[in-house]
């Protein structure tokens, strides 16, 4: 079946029912991942230390939030997949927080259930604090089997993992998980890139159907919650709970999956970021022809979203699953995306210093805003007034051929697979399904991204032959 994403953006509360599960008794949990406690959301300057408190504390708010909602909503249990913290080394700040909202757990007599990934593999190394009684890790040696029970004692589900031993794990690790019966609901837990070429526990969708009586694949390492299977078994990714940077946009949460006999599955998005990582498109106007005009487009696209956003935000705080407390956004991360054709194009293009200027005015424009509206950085990709397609002549064959190739290369997926190939570009870009752990000199090559990489080398090949023709 074809893959379907989870919402990445603000939106209300999301519920999906999925089919195929064989069980005898309910069961109800929170699947997580991808926490990195331990990390910050990426600076967005100096002029930003209101903001600092949510820059710095992000991700501890955002499992704070996981944990409350697994109290709510009184679940059986909850499992965690990988990078539970961003470092091997981990700070003592960041275990003495996770210590807490596992005795928060405890209280509740919730288990948790462990895996290490990539970022926080064992390595041999010995934990210094010691978990309450309610955590269990997965060891790297071996997979493992940890049996979950009920108030009467008996086993109401299984769950499956193994932990990475080192930064990179190419075991095929999901092949040692191997249920005794199909008696009770069981869970396999695997941090892994699902690729079958890659050094993160190599398998793919297929590989995790085709495994004997595992109804849920509860999946870690990337970012974007996504929905792989919806059939039986339900394969998904939970996510990260908040992003960090431009590489991680939209809202990060966590799954509230519940299991019932004779019945479809439910898997519940539960949002968890308190700042929201956002790009804002404009489209310049044939007539915007100087930085005023381009400025009240922008204030005017930001407002917009921010009315938009608001009732969404409300939605958040009511979120309908008996979530206590403020799950609402406090802030957005912006990024502008300014594209279109019109003549402020060449005024853009010869001031050095107009990104300075405009990143500038609109941290002023919306200083005061709550929840921060806060600008990081504007990127420029108008057209320049000289190119107009729909007025290119039959006879113009320079202008006709650089209008077929740009057409083919929209259009041709071989040519995109070349050029993803191509290992000097390899190294300046990642897919989508690869953003976990990214630099920040790489960037996210996704569907949009190179449809507009692609315009933009036609548009400006373009401009540079009108000019050269002296048509200005």
């Amino acid at each position: 079946m074809e893959e379907k994403d989870l919402p990445t953006r603000v939106i209300p509360p999301y519920l999906r029912r999925l089919g195929g599960l064989k069980v005898t008794k309910k069961v109800t949990f929170l699947h997580g991942a991808d926490l990195h406690l331990g990390s910050r959301l990426k600076s967005v300057g100096e002029k930003s230390r209101d903001l600092q408190k949510w820059i710095n504390e992000g991700v501890f708010i955002a499992f704070e939030r996981m944990v409350s909602a697994a109290i709510e909503c009184e679940v059986n249990f909850m499992v965690l997949c990988g990078d539970i913290y961003d470092q091997t080394e981990r700070s003592a700040k960041s275990k003495r927080f996770f210590i807490k909202q596992m005795e928060r757990l405890e209280e509740k007599s919730i288990p948790v259930y462990v895996i290490y990934g990539n970022h926080d593999h064992m390595d041999n190394k010995q934990e210094f604090f010691k978990y309450p009684d309610n955590v269990f890790i997965f060891s790297s040696d071996q997979a493992e089997v940890f049996e979950v029970t009920g108030d009467k004692g008996e086993t109401i589900a299984r769950i499956l993992g193994q932990s990475y031993k080192n930064s990179s794990e190419t075991r095929k690790m999901h092949k040692s998980y191997k249920p005794l019966d199909h008696d009770v609901v069981n869970i396999g837990l695997l941090h892994t890139g699902l690729q079958l070429n890659n050094k993160y526990v190599p398998c793919s969708a297929e590989e995790l159907k085709d495994m004997d009586n595992i109804d849920y694949w509860a999946l870690g390492h990337n970012h974007q919650p996504k929905i792989i299977n919806e059939d039986y078994p339900v394969i998904a990714f939970s996510g990260i709970p908040q992003g960090r940077s431009m590489g991680e946009m939209g809202l990060g949460g966590c799954l509230l999956v519940t299991i019932e006999p004779q019945k479809t599955a439910e898997v519940k998005f539960i949002p968890t970021s308190s700042v929201i990582w956002l790009d804002l498109k404009v489209f310049v106007k044939e007539n915007d022809s100087n930085q005023e005009d381009l400025i009240s487009s922008m204030v005017k696209r930001g407002e917009k979203f921010l009315n938009e956003a608001e009732n969404e935000n409300l939605v958040m705080r009511d979120i309908g699953s008996g979530i206590k407390g403020d799950l609402g956004i406090k802030g957005y991360v912006v990024r502008w995306h300014i594209s279109g054709r019109g003549e402020i194009h060449n005024s853009l293009k010869e001031d050095n210093e107009i990104r300075t200027v405009l990143v500038e005015r609109m941290q002023e424009e919306f200083k005061s805003r709550e929840p921060f509206f806060w600008t990081e950085d504007i990127r420029l990709d108008t057209i320049s007034p000289l190119v107009n397609t729909e007025e290119i002549s039959e006879e113009d064959v320079v202008m006709k051929t650089l209008q077929q190739i740009h057409e083919e290369f929209q259009r041709d997926p071989e040519i995109r697979e070349e050029i993803m190939a191509n290992k000097k570009l390899a190294k300046k870009w990642s897919p989508q399904e690869n953003s976990e752990g990214i630099k920040d000199e790489v960037f996210l090559l996704n569907d949009d991204l190179y449809k507009s990489m692609v315009e933009k080398a036609f548009y400006l090949v373009a401009e540079r032959i009108l000019e050269g023709r002296g048509e200005k």
